[in-house]
């Protein structure tokens, strides 16, 4: 008979479906063998083509798991705890056990006239069907807390971009523009002619803004969602993803040229992953972030930058299921659950230095008409710390995950035009921009994974070897905005406030191989 699938949470995440690669070694049959060199023997006779790299990997972790444990004292044929083989460590043995004894059945069949392996705990698959086993038991759902954490600092480089972007068009300088408050401090055009989309175009070369009876302090707020994908791979899980985002800041415009301003932001996205066998149910995994983010800006007539450096913290709910049959019916429980516990101190999170930089030129055909290239650099430092699955059914499958440190830096050339209308209400300015991104950084990594259970008996040599996909060198991303001034500055006691500018953008990703994603962003901005 066939059991329902294996389910498996932890505090942080849920462990995934163990199928022992152990057993992948002995699908060959050989009279003796060593910890690796079936699994060579088995790709030259082709057993084992169409297997991808998770479940090569997963089977050189898990037969360097049993040999080790059966060196340790672990037994082919013990059905309960040891002297030698304890409870915890019985556990992860008995699910390697059965993995490579199922390879031991297949083995057996291929070289009848070669030493018999045991097999009394065979899961009673075929070479196919153990490769899928192997999938589940890899782990590597470990690799998207790095996409969760990217993907949630570039969300903060996004919403910055889109603030620098509106206060560009003129959100510092209402008071200086052609522009006159109207009926109910509407703002109406004074002139056809508009002056320009930045501050300093508007702005007399030495006005003076500290002595000034206009504000230059304002408060502005951004909301973004972000939704994508991962296509599964031969070393990454699939997964879609969406969430929320929201930040908010103050900047203050210390002369013509200077805004200086600091941003917090907060993100709560969910995954989902996606499904690689007769649809099972795989997993989710949710992130919380936190940002904050300080900011500088220059603008003249002729070219700007901006310089930014931000620290997020990332804290991750990961639900990871383990889904197998197995035969006979006594080697596992129907239904293994590991429940989540938010106090749980295991519970895995990360933290990330980034920056965001840009250099860039305003080439002006006409007045009202402004072409932008620019270039920028950005910049992220993650770092995932080390945590260890909770199992409290007491199962086996529990990984001890090792710290990972992630290292991105793109350069960006840039192209961005825009365009100013002054109809009788308002200023508005929509903008289109491509941004041209190369990674430098494009390397596979390895995350160190070993089973929790035995952690004390396992060596280095027993650990997953969970391999992540190669970045790719260059992506495109497009965007289209409007940003529009719908209230000017009204007099006040001391000085004048109350001036409204509110932006949206959109954003898509394009170019990347394995991923897609959009993001969409509104924002408003009130002078105090």
């Amino acid at each position: 008979m066939t059991l329902p699938p294996v389910r498996l949470s932890d505090t942080s995440m849920v462990v995934r479906h163990l199928f022992k690669a152990s057993a992948v070694f002995s699908l060959i049959g050989l009279t003796s063998f060593t910890a690796h060199a079936d699994l060579t023997d088995l790709l030259a006779a082709g057993q084992l083509n169409g297997y991808n790299e998770i479940r090569r990997q997963s089977a050189i972790a898990n037969q360097a798991v049993y040999d080790q444990l059966k060196t340790a004292g672990c037994d082919d044929a013990q059905t309960g705890p040891t002297a030698t083989c304890g409870t915890s460590v019985y556990l992860v043995w008995r699910n390697v056990r059965e993995v490579v004894q199922n390879a031991n059945v297949i083995s057996n069949a291929l070289n009848p006239n070669g030493l018999a392996k045991p097999t009394l705990f065979t899961l009673g698959r075929n070479v196919a069907q153990l490769g899928g086993a192997l999938q589940w038991c890899n782990g590597e759902e470990f690799a998207s807390l790095n996409s969760l954490s990217s993907s949630f600092v570039a969300s903060q480089g996004s919403s910055l971009a889109s603030r620098i972007t509106a206060l560009r068009l003129g959100a510092g300088s209402l008071h200086a523009s052609s522009f006159s408050l109207g009926d109910n401090n509407a703002l109406a055009a004074n002139s056809s002619t508009a002056r320009g989309g930045g501050a300093s175009a508007d702005a007399d070369d030495d006005y003076d803004f500290t002595n000034s009876p206009w504000s230059a302090w304002g408060l502005f707020g951004n909301g973004s969602y972000v939704k994508g994908e991962k296509i599964p791979t031969g070393s990454e899980e699939g997964f879609n993803y969406k969430g929320p985002s929201a930040n908010i800041g103050v900047d203050k415009r210390l002369n013509q040229h200077w805004v200086i301003g600091g941003m917090v932001g907060y993100q709560k996205q969910s995954m989902d992953f996606v499904p690689f066998n007769n649809n099972l149910a795989v997993g989710t995994s949710d992130l919380t972030g936190y940002s904050v983010m300080p900011y500088f800006m220059y603008e003249s007539d002729h070219w700007y930058m901006n310089l930014s450096v931000g620290y997020q913290h990332m804290s991750f709910d990961t639900d990871r299921l383990i889904n197998y049959g197995t035969q006979p019916a006594t080697t596992l429980p129907v239904t293994v659950t590991v429940a989540h516990k938010a106090s749980d101190p295991s519970k895995s999170s990360a933290n990330s230095f980034s920056s965001f930089d840009t250099v860039g030129f305003s080439i002006r055909p006409v007045a009202a008409w402004v072409i932008e290239p620019s270039v920028s650099f950005d910049y992220q430092h993650v770092s995932i710390g080390k945590f260890s699955e909770q199992d409290p059914n007491n199962q086996g499958f529990a990984f001890l995950v090792d710290s990972q440190t992630v290292n991105s830096f793109e350069g960006i050339p840039e192209l961005r035009t825009q365009y100013t209308f002054t109809p009788g209400f308002g200023v508005w300015t929509p903008y289109v921009d491509v941004q041209w991104h190369h990674q430098f950084n494009t390397n596979p990594r390895s995350i160190k994974a070993v089973y929790a259970g035995a952690q004390n008996i396992l060596t280095s040599a027993a650990s997953f070897n969970i391999k992540t996909d190669e970045l790719d060198p260059w992506y495109q991303v497009y965007s289209a905005g409007l940003s529009a001034i719908l209230r000017g500055s009204s007099a006040g006691e001391t000085h004048n406030s109350g001036g409204f500018q509110m932006y949206l953008a959109y954003r898509r990703f394009e170019g990347l191989k394995n991923y897609k994603q959009q993001v969409y962003t509104a924002g408003f901005r009130y002078e105090f």
